[in-house]
């Protein structure tokens, strides 16, 4: 029912990337990212209603993945039907540098929360165990793909990469099917553009998921755990290979 969103060309060969990954892990003495690796991800024909996902989002202080650092994440464990609250976790991230004009308007995180927040590393040898084995699932991954890369190689000059499913993706792609053939003309035009909005707030309300305060990483992990629910259960792609959305 649903249009492969990345031709399979493009996408790379997870399973074979991880075996590589962690012996490139064992090699350089990084022993954190080689277990990482070598829990099992699931056989990329496997529906996805049989995947164990793990919601991952990011606070940050801007969007330059290079100048600009993390300050929080949060995550949780779920599958198609449920959402497994007993396995959220989330931490404050301390930064090298801290301005308060950096994020703390949008995400409410001030310097005075971070001054005895643990450093990226600590964060990490936390979370790095509780995402193995899992896919991950974000609202528009860029952000958590490239500054999670760019942290493990700041902590370990190891590259870390993994699957990640992309809600934003997924609702583009259900708008475009959504609204094809529709006439737009007039004030239609606007209406049309605001319907679509792929922002995660406006995204679940296509829904009727519930509102949250956006903006806290938990919180946006969470809401991006049903958004993705929702999406299967409205294109029912739980029997849809996980290796089309990866």
């Amino acid at each position: 029912m649903f249009s492969r969103l990345i031709p399979y060309h493009r996408r790379p060969n997870w399973p074979r990337f991880y075996a590589q990954s962690a012996q490139t892990a064992q090699a350089a003495n990084v022993p954190l990212l080689r277990d990482f690796y070598l829990a099992a991800l699931p056989d990329p024909q496997a529906p996805i209603s049989a995947v164990r996902f793990m919601a991952i989002d990011l606070e940050t202080t801007g969007l330059n993945k290079q100048t600009d650092e993390i300050i929080s994440i949060g995550c949780v464990a779920f599958d198609w039907q449920s959402i497994y609250l007993n396995t959220a976790a989330y931490s404050l991230v301390k930064p090298k540098r801290f301005t308060q004009a950096s994020g703390s308007t949008i995400h409410h995180i001030t310097h005075t929360d971070l001054v005895d927040a643990p450093k990226l590393s600590t964060v990490l040898s936390r979370f790095v165990p509780l995402m193995a084995g899992h896919v991950m699932v974000a609202h528009f991954r860029r952000i958590e793909r490239d500054f999670l890369q760019v942290a493990s190689q700041r902590c370990y000059q190891n590259p870390w990469r993994f699957p990640i499913v992309d809600t934003f993706d997924i609702e583009r792609r259900l708008c475009q099917q959504r609204w094809q053939g529709i006439p737009q003309q007039g004030n239609s035009r606007q209406e049309t553009q605001r319907d679509q909005s792929l922002r995660l707030h406006q995204a679940r309300e296509r829904y009727h998921l519930p509102i949250y305060q956006g903006h806290h990483a938990l919180t946006d992990a969470i809401a991006s755990a049903e958004l993705l629910q929702a999406q299967i259960a409205h294109a029912s792609l739980e029997n849809e290979p996980i290796a089309k959305y990866w």
